[in-house]
């Protein structure tokens, strides 16, 4: 049965009336003739000197509550979509351990609900990308590939008062990943990435694309299906540069100032979401005879650099 219908009724708001948006309009992304020529960075390898701040491999029987969140920050923590989304978060069968993976599970439409449940996690973790460090941070997972499905891998900024969502700003947000099915021009073959904001203070440029990464769209056109198969995707940034990356290789470089229109943002929080529907992933309808659906989180890695002393010697045997 494929659907195709309007949002559904909510109570909830895209975003708290009090949430800033000082400008409106973007610019859109640079084509392949708008960026300066660069070598290609290099492959991404993790040293000693990296550490690993986050290590989630949900090897648990239930999902850690002392890492992750299970809604939006917005409307006090509990918002359950944005934009004009057809799912909604929940916590009832959406987030399915395996004793090695998360499932993020969307089940079929909800007469009652009127939507797709589905599965999302936020960590609970705020990291610093603005204070200059190298930071990588990196997932290993399988999309689902049913009709109207819009998994993603990203990162938004965090609160600048404790507690208080309303300061909580947007634009910064980095999309890692992002998979859409409607089979009107995407399918799982292509990954969108990139920051979000063209305003003067995101500096967000292109500096380097693949040969098959298409601008005017903002999409690598992988030579694999990501619904076929586990594929890591990794994002290294030290402010304000950047490389996103698949299976370590990387795909897009650029700068992204990681501003909020108040000035540096106070950071991040990592977001792994299977959203369905919306103009968008929806275009051509949801097949909900392919559900329930999940995205299949191996693990979420957040590393560190740390710069160590080069004075000594390995001294014990081999």
């Amino acid at each position: 049965m494929q659907l195709m219908m309007p949002p559904p009724t909510d109570s909830l708001d895209e975003l708290p009336d009090n949430a800033p948006h000082p400008k409106t309009g973007e610019k859109p992304p640079p084509t392949r003739r708008d960026i300066t020529p660069r070598s290609a960075p290099a492959a991404m390898t993790i040293g000693p000197d990296w550490r690993l701040i986050l290590n989630e491999s949900f090897s648990t029987s239930n999902l850690d509550m002392q890492k992750w969140w299970t809604r939006y920050i917005y409307s006090g923590g509990m918002l359950d979509y944005l934009n004009d989304e057809w799912q909604r978060f929940r916590e009832d069968g959406n987030h399915v351990m395996t004793g090695s993976q998360l499932q993020l599970t969307a089940l079929p439409y909800d007469e009652e609900q009127g939507c797709w449940p589905s599965g999302m996690i936020r960590s609970k973790d705020k990291f610093d990308l603005g204070n200059g460090d190298e930071w990588y941070f990196e997932a290993r997972l399988k999309v689902p590939g049913g009709l109207g499905v819009w998994p993603a891998f990203w990162l938004a900024g965090v609160e600048r008062n404790a507690g208080d969502d309303s300061s909580c700003y947007w634009p910064p947000e980095f999309d890692i990943l992002e998979i859409v099915n409607n089979q009107d021009g995407d399918d799982t073959t292509k990954m969108h990435c990139g920051g979000k904001g063209w305003d003067d203070w995101q500096n967000n440029t292109w500096t380097w694309v693949d040969d098959t990464f298409v601008g005017e769209w903002a999409y690598w056109q992988a030579p694999f299906d990501f619904a076929a198969a586990f594929h890591t995707v990794g994002f290294w940034y030290q402010r304000p540069n950047f490389t996103v990356y698949v299976d370590r290789k990387p795909i897009l470089a650029g700068t992204y100032a990681w501003n909020d229109w108040m000035g540096e943002s106070p950071g991040c929080h990592v977001l792994c979401n299977l959203a369905i529907g919306g103009s968008w992933a929806g275009r051509t309808g949801v097949d909900n005879d392919a559900f329930p659906q999940s995205l299949n989180v191996d693990y979420v890695h957040v590393y560190q650099r740390v710069a160590q002393s080069t004075i000594g010697y390995d001294l014990l045997p081999k």
